[in-house]
């Protein structure tokens, strides 16, 4: 009689064990699915990255909670499964951001070496080889060597873009010479994001610009006035 109740405690404890390691994996495959859903719904409908990234970790937690109330797991583990979940993501983060990107033909297809612009305001349009495809456009002025991302460029549904961009200020700029260079990815937002692709509009240094990255044909254009 002794034996067998050794036996059934040690039964006991290799199914809670079982049960630990099971809800461990189902957390994990809960992270899973909502990667790929956040992906999917960021990628095909348009939505802001950094509002689904931060409902993506908020997910994380809120699933964590329901798993300790659910299954009645102690509040420690429940805290382990939502650090696994935080490790995972930044393991996965890592290893997103050494992801080479797919190739993607982009293409400037309205400015020409040494064209004048008249004008701080000048329209960019370029072809890319997916419509899907997130695209930047830089422009650097030669004189002062900054470097100004442009508002984010409209694509139709056959790849062709366009963007007002910036050439210097009313009054500042006028005579010099302008770098224009366009940055494509077709890749989900995480990758796109990760490899430093979702560049911010506004001034940024050469630091910032990605080298993971499609790029087009530079143009050097001159402002007439």
């Amino acid at each position: 009689m002794a034996v067998q109740g050794i036996h059934t405690g040690g039964g006991a404890h290799s199914l809670s064990s079982d049960l630990f390691l099971g809800r461990i994996f189902f957390g994990a495959s809960v992270f899973a699915d909502l990667s790929a859903i956040s992906v999917w719904v960021a990628h095909w409908f348009g939505w802001d990255s950094d509002y689904v990234l931060g409902v993506l970790f908020l997910s994380i937690l809120v699933a964590a909670v329901i798993l300790a109330r659910k299954f009645v797991i102690p509040i420690r583990y429940s805290v382990g499964l939502f650090l696994l979940g935080v490790v995972l993501a930044l393991g996965l983060w890592s290893w997103l951001a050494n992801t080479p990107v797919r190739p993607v033909q982009v293409d400037i297809t309205n400015l020409k070496p040494n064209m004048p612009i008249e004008g701080y305001r000048g329209v960019v349009q370029g072809h890319v080889g997916d419509p899907h495809a997130s695209v930047r456009v830089l422009v650097r002025p030669l004189a002062i060597g900054e470097i100004w991302v442009q508002d984010i460029p409209i694509v139709d549904v056959n790849g062709d873009w366009r963007v007002n961009a910036y050439f210097g200020t009313l009054n500042e700029g006028i005579g010099q010479e302008y770098e224009v260079i366009a940055l494509a990815v077709s890749d989900n937002f995480l990758v796109t994001r990760a490899t430093g692709n979702a560049l911010p509009v506004g001034k940024i240094d050469d630091t910032t610009i990605p080298r993971n990255t499609n790029f087009s044909t530079a143009v050097i254009v001159k402002r007439t006035h």
